[in-house]
């Protein structure tokens, strides 16, 4: 029996009744960053995460998808070319247009009903009668991806009917007010990631928790020359993850934190002058 609408969704990164905006905890999101990584096979400059967004989404400057074939059962995959990268592809860093491009995906994918904060992401593999467990499915789908001009039925069909829904939910208002609650959100993400570092042991915890204030603070902060801050610390990130069996000297994350406290600090002292 195939699924209805209402029934086929699956849990993806956040637990049910949570929002998909304004989060509180950036901890969160950047485990959530790793995990996502994980399953969508995407490297780190195909990852976009924004502390306005509970969830990271992918970058696509491809035709089509580019990840783990298996990822196609989420909307995610599919969204439609004006939305499918932030109009600055070149910063790590949030930007007043990458925070829009965000707001942008993500209300329109509520309204459309293919994420639901209780149930999690419409389940296209039910919404649309295909089983990429299927061997035979699942060639089709990597060889549409590699080359979407060569056409299949199945797959054409399942783009043109999710862009069409994606790009008429995308609606400018809604997207304005979401943006003008950030200023409220900036008391309960300073409140969290206090928290975060006050009960932090491992110091990689620590340097975490100092990595999401930065990436915070320096968005949209200009920075001379051709190494964006924000870049380099995302790079750190893939490089500290607390699951990745690599044993790391405390004394050099210690020494990570003070010079980033020092970046802070700089940051607050040329914002404050300004």
């Amino acid at each position: 029996m195939t699924a209805t609408l209402q029934d086929a969704y699956r849990p993806f990164l956040l637990d049910a009744g949570e929002a998909p905006v304004l989060p509180d905890d950036l901890d969160a999101l950047l485990r959530r960053r790793w995990a996502f990584q994980a399953v969508t096979g995407l490297a780190d400059a195909d990852v976009h995460t924004d502390p306005l967004v509970a969830f990271p989404l992918p970058i696509r400057q491809q035709q089509a998808w580019h990840g783990s074939v298996s990822f196609l059962w989420c909307p995610l995959a599919w969204l439609p070319e004006p939305l499918a990268a932030p109009p600055e592809t070149s910063t790590a860093v949030p930007t007043i247009a990458s925070r829009v491009w965000a707001a942008t995906v993500v209300l329109a994918l509520g309204a459309t009903g293919l994420f639901d904060r209780d149930r999690g992401f419409a389940d296209l593999e039910q919404w649309y009668g295909f089983d990429l467990s299927d061997p035979a499915t699942r060639r089709r789908a990597e060889a549409w991806c590699a080359d979407p001009s060569r056409g299949d039925e199945l797959f054409d069909r399942i783009r043109a009917d999710l862009h069409r829904k994606i790009l008429s939910a995308a609606a400018p208002a809604r997207t304005a007010a979401l943006m003008g609650m950030l200023k409220t959100q900036q008391a309960a993400i300073a409140d969290s990631l206090q928290r975060s570092l006050a009960a932090a042991t491992d110091p990689r915890e620590a340097l975490v928790g100092h990595l999401a204030i930065a990436l915070e603070m320096l968005g949209d902060h200009p920075f001379d020359g051709p190494v964006r801050v924000g870049d380099v610390m995302l790079g750190l990130l893939s490089e500290i993850q607390p699951d990745g069996g690599v044993d790391v000297d405390p004394a050099l994350l210690d020494d990570a934190v003070t010079d980033l406290q020092r970046l802070l600090d700089a940051v607050a002292g040329r914002r404050h002058a300004a």
